[in-house]
């Protein structure tokens, strides 16, 4: 110190690698300073108080200033360098400015690759008063893939972009709400997973008194027409709602762009609105219309999407109420009514749709039914609750029963991210009195008691399917159900519960077979009467004769040349085929062929044997033998009870005979 001159000839300062030195003074009499400070290798992260305001991100700042003058005219000269700039462990590209002062007037440029676009900016500020300020900041290349990737990773958005403008300002820093200026995009072109979004013309904003308008902003697409004006309070709001909101948009919106938000959900047709914002920025209130034109949605994983939506939703300050909505889905109508509703804390959803005639097909099975839903809640979770009347079912021809057995075991976890994980499920599903089901195999008859838990990514039931009555044909037998419920008791995973016991006449046995225990754990058991062993009911079943009998059988085949082996594998095939075939050709029936039948006078022959349910009680058996159109059986049988029948046939042999059978059990 000499007097009122402050002097320092060396100042340095090392730490974590970095070093920074220097050496000035200042005068206090004249007001005059002089410094040079030079700076090497700041690592970011290591300054406390920007680590906890950027912690994931870092970089390597190096700078050399250097000063002669007064604080007003201070004559600066700097350069500063950010390298090595990070964000999450991922290079976002590096900054570089300089900045000298001429007078009181600071003067700067800078240049920057930060998240992929070149951005160039120069201009001069006052270093007194109100520091007017004039500025120009350039923008060339820009992709939003890069800074999606960088910013958020974990993003199912995918897009790709090129954009290029400029932004010019001027004015009082002091006062901002003094500030005028303008924004232009000259490039903008804009890719959403294969829709394109272009600019009509540049896109320009304008600033002015602390008000941005909204002079020109027009852009198309596929099925894309946007436009909007309008103007926003951006400077001087004295409220602390923010500042006076005027904005107008028109035009229509192509769905398919949906999909890129939420890979899950597949989408086309357009949206038309036009919609105005008025009020304040912090609670906006909206005006206008939304139209539906002929949208189709699907969601992975739902079986049913929604195609030709159309309708109108109508906005009212902060919500969205939909005036007239339908669509169709499973070949029903649906009608769709409620509302939206948004604000600072979000979307929330109150829909209802009301279904008539919707069809449901899932793994083969299908059903037919009117329904009453409701959802509620936020894009995060969602409740879909109300009722399904099941009013007809179907079972295809290929499904694969055996496939439901694997239901109890262990499953991959679903996507906690995926759109139907986050639809939570409360729908009670019931049947029309006494549901009926019939196909090429069976007829039942049924009710239906569910309830759906669950989300759609992992559905859950509780309740029961009891079938009342029923028969069913299978490898040419006729089995008339006895009892039958099907529980949903686990509240985990579901494994349903079966009880089901069937009875068929082979011969003259009167066979039972039952089902019992879970889908995962099934178990068979079967009884006969009069009583046969378990080994024998299985000969019955598959052969349409006993062990001995079949062992009897098979001698007489060997001794007229045939296989018996070779006819049992060629007769499954035939009957597999040909019953198909028939039953789609007449709607009904069975059919038996038995390639090499012996019959009573020892010849082997082939054998048809063709069995038609006229009605519920009358049913009507022909049997002939290919090579002997003398040798036919005609035999009709009409039950009057359950357990009372009367049986007219016409044997081989030409004789006629009545036979009044009755059944009964004794325990």
């Amino acid at each position: 110190m000499h007097g009122q001159d402050f002097e320092a000839g060396q100042i340095a300062l090392s730490l974590h690698g970095a070093k920074i030195a220097g050496k000035g003074g200042y005068d206090l009499k004249s007001k005059h300073l002089h410094g040079h400070i030079e700076g090497d290798n700041l690592v970011l992260s290591k300054f406390v108080t920007l680590a906890k305001a950027m912690p994931n991100a870092d970089g390597t700042l190096t700078l050399v200033a250097d000063a002669d003058g007064t604080i007003e005219q201070p004559g600066l000269k700097a350069t500063v360098k950010l390298a090595g700039v990070t964000v999450d462990g991922k290079a976002i590209g590096e900054l570089a400015g300089e900045l000298h002062s001429e007078g009181s007037v600071a003067m700067y440029t800078a240049q920057s690759t930060l998240v992929g676009g070149k951005v160039e900016a120069s201009g001069q500020t006052s270093l007194t008063g109100d520091y007017q300020t004039q500025a120009k900041l350039t923008l060339k290349g820009f992709d939003v893939a890069t800074a999606l990737a960088l910013f958020s990773p974990e993003s199912s958005v995918k897009a790709q972009s090129t954009i290029g403008g400029m932004v010019t300002v001027s004015g009082p820093l002091k006062n901002p709400a003094g500030l005028s200026g303008a924004a232009e995009v000259s490039d903008f072109d804009v890719k959403l997973e294969g829709v394109e979004l272009r600019s009509v013309g540049p896109l320009r904003l304008g600033l002015k008194g602390g008000l941005v308008t909204l002079e020109q902003v027009h852009i198309t697409g596929q099925d894309t027409n946007l436009q909007a004006s309008g103007s926003v309070q951006a400077f001087g709001a004295t409220g602390a709602t923010g500042g006076k909101l005027d904005v107008k948009a028109s035009g229509s919106v192509s769905m398919a762009i949906v999909h890129t938000f939420d890979p899950d959900i597949l989408s086309s047709g357009k949206v038309e609105f036009t919609i105005a914002a008025g009020g304040v920025v912090q609670k906006p209130t909206l005006t206008g219309r939304v139209q539906f034109d002929n949208v189709n949605a699907a969601v992975d994983g739902i079986p049913n999407g929604l195609s030709a939506l159309n309708g109108t939703l109508v906005f009212n300050e902060d919500r969205l109420q939909v005036e007239n909505l339908t669509a169709t889905t499973g070949g029903g109508q649906l009608k769709i009514g409620g509302f939206l509703t948004y604000s600072s804390g979000g979307v929330y959803a109150d829909l209802t749709a009301t279904g008539d005639v919707v069809r449901v097909r899932l793994y083969g099975l299908s059903a037919t039914a009117n329904t009453s839903l409701r959802l509620q809640g936020g894009p995060q979770s969602l409740l879909l609750s109300g009722n399904v009347l099941v009013t007809r079912f179907g079972v295809g021809a290929d499904v694969d029963f055996a496939a439901f057995g694997s239901a109890g075991g262990v499953s991959a976890e679903p996507d906690p991210d995926a759109a139907s994980n986050k639809i939570s499920l409360d729908v009670h599903v019931t049947s029309s009195p006494q549901l009926d089901f019939q196909n090429s195999y069976a007829k039942l008859a049924g009710t239906v008691d569910l309830t759906v838990r669950g989300t759609v990514a992992e559905p859950r039931m509780l309740g029961r399917i009891q079938i009342t009555d029923g028969s069913a044909t299978f490898a040419g037998t006729k089995y008339e159900l006895q009892r039958g419920d099907v529980y949903f008791s686990n509240p985990v995973r579901i494994d349903p519960t079966i009880d089901l016991d069937a009875t068929a006449r082979v011969e003259t046995y009167d066979l039972t077979v039952g089902l019992h225990g879970t889908a995962s754990n099934l178990k068979p058991t079967y009884r006969s009467e009069p009583p046969l062993s378990e080994a024998d009911i299985f000969a019955l079943l598959a052969l349409g004769r006993t062990q001995e009998e079949a062992q009897l059988y098979q001698e007489q085949e060997v001794q007229q040349g045939t296989d018996p082996t070779t006819s049992a594998l060629l007769g499954g095939a035939l009957n597999a085929t040909v019953s198909n075939r028939v039953g789609k050709l007449f709607g009904g029936g069975s059919v038996k062929i038995d390639p090499a039948f012996v019959g009573t006078l020892g010849n082997s022959t082939a054998r048809i044997t063709v069995q038609q349910q006229l009605t519920r009680e009358l049913s009507v058996t022909y049997a002939t033998n290919v090579n002997s159109t003398a040798q036919q059986l005609l035999q009709g049988q009409y039950n009057l009870t359950p357990n009372v029948a009367i049986v007219v046939a016409r044997d081989e042999s030409g004789v006629f005979s009545v036979v009044y059978k009755i059944r009964r059990r004794y325990r």
